[in-house]
């Protein structure tokens, strides 16, 4: 009767012993990428956009609906009844509404929206540039970030960072939104600082140079056109004496009376 109570005790200890290898079976098994983000030769000789679009494609399908906008006109001008209720994912507190919006950064009513698509009041996302500026300051040199995908808000060769842009009726309607990026919009590769820099370095002594012909130009023009004025005056004076002469010849050879005509 011993033997037999102290059996089921001694069967029943295997079952944690398997909990534990098929444990330990899946610590060592190497990670499972996705497959939105493995690299194909395809990719890499398109470039990586094919990349990047399945990308932000995952990243459409995986975040909130209450911070990602990808196609701010169609939401939100499509008319009031089916504009979504926009709040605020950091704070929770600050609702936008199209129709008031503003590009103030301190005022609660203002939202910005990102490349990705994501947006967020202005006063949260100030506070994160805050933080992510005061971030690249020290040792650890992090890079500025969307707060809630984690998209590199950086241009791709001046590395300079992206503001994000206000989200205004007026600039909705004004066209002066640029696209996301899973509407088929882009980082450029440079901000437009360095762009102006660069284009005044490479036509600002060309623009120098015409801008001085034209001036030189202009400047023969009015003398030229001085000239011509007091040529005519000239010629017009001249006129007038050949034409008091005429009268005056005609008298003195006694054209008059009833020799003259009408004319």
């Amino acid at each position: 009767m011993e033997d037999t109570g102290a059996r089921p005790q001694h069967e029943a200890s295997p079952a944690p012993i398997k909990y534990l290898r098929s444990r330990r079976s899946r610590q060592h098994q190497p990670p499972v990428t996705s497959p939105t983000t493995r690299s194909t030769p395809q990719d890499q000789a398109a470039g990586g956009e094919m990349l990047r679009t399945r990308r932000y494609l995952s990243l459409r399908r995986a975040t909130l609906h209450e911070s990602f906008v990808p196609e701010p006109r169609c939401t939100f001008l499509s008319g009031p009844d089916r504009a979504p209720a926009l709040i605020c994912q950091i704070c929770f507190e600050h609702r936008f509404d199209p129709a008031n919006s503003t590009d103030a950064p301190n005022q609660d009513d203002s939202f910005v929206i990102m490349p990705c698509g994501h947006v967020a009041c202005a006063p949260c996302m100030g506070v994160w540039q805050q933080h992510q500026q005061q971030q690249e300051e020290g040792p650890g040199a992090a890079a500025a970030t969307c707060p809630f995908c984690r998209l590199v808000l950086r241009h791709g060769v001046c590395k300079h960072r992206l503001p994000a842009r206000y989200l205004t009726r007026r600039g909705m309607l004004s066209a002066k939104l640029p696209r996301t990026i899973p509407d088929g919009g882009r980082i450029p590769d440079h901000c437009r600082e360095c762009v102006d820099g660069v284009l005044l370095a490479e036509f600002g002594p060309r623009l120098r140079a015409v801008s001085a012909q034209l001036a030189l130009a202009r400047g023969r023009l009015r003398a030229v056109r001085t000239r011509a004025v007091e040529t005519v005056d000239v010629l017009e004076q001249h006129r007038e004496c050949l034409t008091r002469e005429k009268e005056a010849t005609r008298e003195s050879l006694g054209a008059g009376g009833w020799c003259n005509t009408v004319r």
